[in-house]
């Protein structure tokens, strides 16, 4: 979904602007609720988790698609520099964490759902 959306920049707001309710998003809530429940989500938490995989996605492709457009995302030259000038004594997660080039947004998207999917299969999710 992530990709198909990232190719048209302005549907995923679209889509939060008119809804999920029409026939395509009916049957996307029934797959994605079966696939959730084949993978273990219980029926009583599977709405939620199916929303917050929506909200990723939509989340997800909104940010990267306004701000950058659908290019891969580069630090800028000035981003890097304001980074690298950050006291290390005070910012020693985000000078560390700023040191390796950013996954492409492909790559950044695949990384996010797969932790989110994780952390909702994990037994303990939601009880």
């Amino acid at each position: 979904a992530y990709r198909v959306l990232a190719a048209h920049p302005g549907a995923a707001e679209l889509i939060l602007q008119r809804g999920g309710s029409g026939p395509n998003g009916v049957r996307l809530g029934e797959e994605v609720l079966g696939i959730l429940g084949t993978a273990g989500v219980p029926a009583v938490l599977r709405m939620d988790a199916y929303h917050s995989v929506l909200a990723y996605i939509n989340g997800f492709t909104i940010a990267t698609t306004i701000s950058q457009g659908a290019a891969t995302i580069r630090r800028s030259a000035q981003d890097r520099a304001y980074l690298d000038a950050l006291p290390p004594q005070e910012f020693p997660h985000i000078r560390a964490a700023s040191q390796s080039p950013p996954l492409a947004p492909a790559a950044r998207f695949d990384y996010g759902l797969r932790a989110l999917l994780d952390g909702l299969l994990a037994p303990s999710a939601g009880h």
